[in-house]
């Protein structure tokens, strides 16, 4: 959810002047707060920088952040202005740390490694395991919460 929330930031409140969270109101039935079930349907218009399937993660984690408590499931809305406070967190924080160790990766050896995985003309899919299985052979000095981390981000 840190991840989905920081990629949220950086397409609203980003170096390019992104649109904001007003981008947002569009979709919220009142003005000053957003459901869910409202996020979700943004998301699917707008090119935001995550999945409908994170979206749920990404409020309930917004809303901690913000200082409120867990409430997406049952609809509780989450204001603006607690939405905005937590995109702004999210851009200051930065990428976590988890993440930051992948930047490490040597990007030419994995994705040699992971081509092979699939024949070509059979769209390079490859089952979880295989592709575990790639990814620990060709970077062998990832911790466990790298690769899960690295699962996370590409399941």
């Amino acid at each position: 959810a840190e991840m989905a929330l920081l990629r949220l930031a950086q397409r609203l409140l980003g170096p390019s002047s992104g649109p904001g969270v007003a981008a947002l109101c569009l979709f919220a039935s009142r003005p000053d707060e957003l459901h869910v079930v409202e996020m979700s349907e943004a998301v699917s218009v707008v090119p935001l920088g995550i999945a409908r399937a994170e979206v749920e993660a990404v409020f309930e984690h917004a809303r901690e952040v913000a200082g409120l408590p867990r409430g997406a499931a049952d609809g509780a809305p989450l204001p603006l202005e607690r939405l905005t406070f937590a995109l702004e967190t999210a851009l200051s924080v930065g990428v976590p740390a988890e993440a930051a160790a992948l930047e490490r990766i040597d990007m030419t050896r994995l994705s040699t490694a992971l081509q092979r995985l699939a024949p070509p003309g059979k769209g390079g899919r490859a089952s979880p395991q295989q592709f575990r299985v790639t990814v620990m052979q060709a970077e062998p000095f990832l911790t466990r919460d790298q690769l899960e981390w690295l699962m996370m981000l590409t399941d």
